[in-house]
């Protein structure tokens, strides 16, 4: 089941189902403008409302609180979405039937709620400055961590470089010299303004029995903050330059990286299922699986590099290949990434490639409503793209799908952008 309610303008309350779970799932996701006056000050917020709140300021009672709750655990998030950034906060806890009458349903929304809406603040509604230091150093871990995983930083600044111009090229955790700028007030007063004119989407799976008890505990917490000038999410069409642009930056690494951008601006703005799902199945051909043609040819056939693969950004328009390399075999890596997709626009791939990536989505999908979390981030990605189709819808769509609507799809890529770590 599926059932996407409005609490308030602009707050909207989804209803996933998921009776067959022992846990439940509880998924708070504010959506904002990705702007860099305001992404870091967004960024921190959610480690600092997973710290307690006002009635339970210290952590380690606040972490004692999950445990007594038969281990729940909270968690938070920080993401991009087209020219949006994505707060989430969310709570997975046991099922009451699992529990022998204790009301654990009732006890998880409220500590979720008491930590969104009653964080540990001053008399004076300022961030404790303790914690608000704590919590800045976690957010500027997080951004070393990607400054030191040399894929994702290649995959960053090739975006980056693509998307110049846009707020798509704003990173959703912001920068480590936005993140030192920071300070307890200005992330104090930001946190009211987030919380009056954020988009919401809330998601919950699991018991149907305590569905009911949620939702209406949201639409009351949420009742304090009624503004009908919240921001509402739209698809866009993203007019990134065409031109092609080539950088290339030298570091000490043990293996050079490559990364290699396409942009299609009119996937990010249409709601048709039917063009996104042929999208998804030529670029699983193309480098999004173990039988890739990136994969398969490239790196086995040719052994031109370590590994070599392919993702899309379905809200963007983007599809990115990218490569661990030897320097030597940049050149003819970059070509041979080129080459395949290429081939893919001729349309030279066989019926059992359509075949295999039929499968291998199916299994995927199929996977997602094994657990809750599962289930959460896919109807997340769903409101996000404005489509809210099931998993069980999108499985039925997948044997509509011709060779040549895979064609059509990767005709419309172009080539943007080539950035190369060496």
């Amino acid at each position: 089941m599926f059932l996407r309610e409005k609490l308030h303008e602009g707050v909207f309350f989804s209803n996933i189902g998921g009776d067959k779970f022992k846990s439940c799932l509880i998924l708070v996701n504010f959506i904002t403008p990705l702007t860099e006056k305001n992404v870091c000050k967004n960024a921190v917020l959610p480690y600092m409302l997973r710290s307690g709140f006002k009635g339970c300021p210290d952590i380690i009672e606040f972490n004692k609180r999950l445990v007594d709750l038969y281990d729940a655990s909270i968690f938070v998030d920080s993401q991009r979405a087209g020219d949006n950034q994505v707060i989430s906060i969310g709570m997975e806890f046991i099922s009451d039937e699992f529990v022998f009458g204790e009301k654990v349903a009732e006890q998880a929304t409220k500590l979720l709620i008491s930590s969104i809406f009653d964080p540990v603040m001053d008399k004076n509604n300022l961030f404790d400055k303790p914690l608000f230091k704590k919590q800045q150093d976690v957010l500027r871990n997080i951004v070393l961590s990607k400054l030191n995983n040399k894929r994702a930083y290649v995959l960053n600044k090739c975006e980056e470089i693509a998307f110049e111009g846009t707020n798509c090229a704003i990173p959703p955790h912001g920068t480590l010299e936005g993140i030192e700028e920071l300070s307890a007030e200005g992330v104090s007063e930001n946190y009211f303004e987030f919380l009056e004119h954020a988009s919401v989407e809330i998601l919950y799976v699991g018991k149907q029995t305590n569905a009911e008890i949620t939702k209406e505990s949201f639409k009351i917490a949420f009742g304090n903050f009624k503004n009908k000038d919240r921001f509402e999410i739209a698809l866009k069409t993203f007019n990134f330059r065409r031109q092609l642009k080539e950088k290339t930056q030298e570091m000490e690494v043990a293996q050079a990286k490559l990364a290699i951008l396409f942009v299609n601006s009119a996937l990010g703005s249409t709601r048709d299922e039917r063009s996104k799902l042929a999208t998804q199945l030529m670029v699983t051909i193309y480098g999004g699986s173990p039988i890739s043609k990136l994969f398969m040819n490239v790196r086995e056939k040719m052994s031109l590099c370590y590994s070599c693969s392919a993702g899309i950004d379905k809200i963007v328009g983007s599809l990115c290949a990218d490569a661990g390399i030897e320097e030597n075999n940049i050149t003819r890596a970059k070509e041979a990434i080129l080459s395949e997709l290429d081939a893919m626009k001729e349309g030279r791939f066989s019926d059992q490639d359509l075949i295999n990536a039929k499968q291998i989505l199916r299994d995927n999908l199929k996977s997602i409503s094994d657990s809750p979390k599962n289930l959460g981030t896919w109807y997340l990605d769903k409101a996000l793209d404005m489509t809210h189709t099931s998993p069980e819808q999108q499985i039925e769509l997948l044997d509509q799908i011709s060779k040549e609507d895979l064609i059509r799809q990767a005709k419309n890529f172009e080539l943007t952008t080539i950035y190369t770590l060496k």
